[in-house]
C-alpha cells in the first residue's frame, strides 16, 4: 500500500468517526431531554418512573422536545426563566434538523485522484416540495465536521448540567448562567446544510 492509500484510509476513517461522534453525543443530548421529562413527572405525582419510559421510550428527538417544551410551560412559572429553556430548545430544534441531514443521506467520501488533499465529503439528500426535487448541498471538508462536533460536545456538557437542577428539590433555573448559551448555536451550519445544488 501506497502513501496516497495510507492518507486516504486514514482520512476516511476520521470522517466515519466524525460521523458516528455526531450521532453519539445528539443521542446523548435527546437523553437528557428525555430525563427531564421523567424528573418533571416524578415531581408531579407519576409515582414510578418506568411509566414514563413506557411512555417515552419509542420517541424519536422531535416528539420529545415537543413532549419537554409542553411541560416547561406548565413547571415553570418564571417568565424570563421560560424565554431562556425556549431558547435552549430553538438550538436543540437546529439540531434535530442537521442529525436528520446527517443520518438520513448517502455521503460520498473520497479524494481527488492523484492529488494530495484532505477527503471531501458530499452528502447526496433530496428534497421534494411543490416546486419539484431539490438536492440538498451537504459538502463539507473534515474541519468542519471536527469543529460541528465541538460545538456539540459544549451544548451537551451545557445542557447535562442545567438539567441538573430539575432533579434537585428546589428546580430553581434562576441561578443559572445562561449567558454560556448566548453565543452557542448551530444557525450557519443548518443554513450550509440547506442550501440547494438545484
Amino acid at each position: 500500500m501506497n502513501t496516497e492509500e495510507e492518507e486516504f484510509i486514514n482520512n476516511r476513517s476520521l470522517v466515519y468517526t466524525e460521523l458516528g461522534k455526531f450521532n453519539v453525543i445528539f443521542e446523548q443530548i435527546t437523553h437528557s431531554f428525555k430525563n427531564a421529562i421523567k424528573d418533571i413527572s416524578i415531581k408531579n405525582d407519576l409515582k414510578n418512573k418506568l411509566y414514563s419510559d413506557c411512555l417515552i421510550d419509542k420517541l424519536t428527538a422531535e416528539p420529545i422536545k415537543s413532549i419537554f417544551q409542553s411541560m416547561l410551560s406548565i413547571y415553570i412559572k418564571d417568565e424570563s426563566e421560560r424565554r431562556n429553556i425556549n431558547n435552549l430548545i430553538s438550538v436543540f430544534s437546529d439540531l434535530i434538523e442537521i442529525r436528520n441531514l446527517l443520518i438520513h443521506c448517502y455521503w460520498s467520501i473520497g479524494v481527488v485522484v492523484n492529488e494530495p488533499v484532505e477527503p471531501f465529503i458530499v452528502g447526496i439528500k433530496s428534497k421534494i416540495s411543490k416546486k419539484g426535487v431539490s438536492i440538498y448541498n451537504l459538502d463539507f471538508k473534515i474541519q468542519e465536521l471536527i469543529n460541528l462536533n465541538y460545538k456539540l460536545e459544549e451544548f451537551n456538557e451545557l445542557i447535562f448540567e442545567l438539567f441538573k437542577i430539575i432533579a434537585t428539590e428546589e428546580s430553581d433555573f434562576s441561578k443559572s448562567d445562561f449567558s454560556q448559551f448566548e453565543n452557542l448555536n448551530f444557525k450557519s451550519e443548518l443554513n450550509k446544510m440547506k442550501s440547494e445544488l438545484n
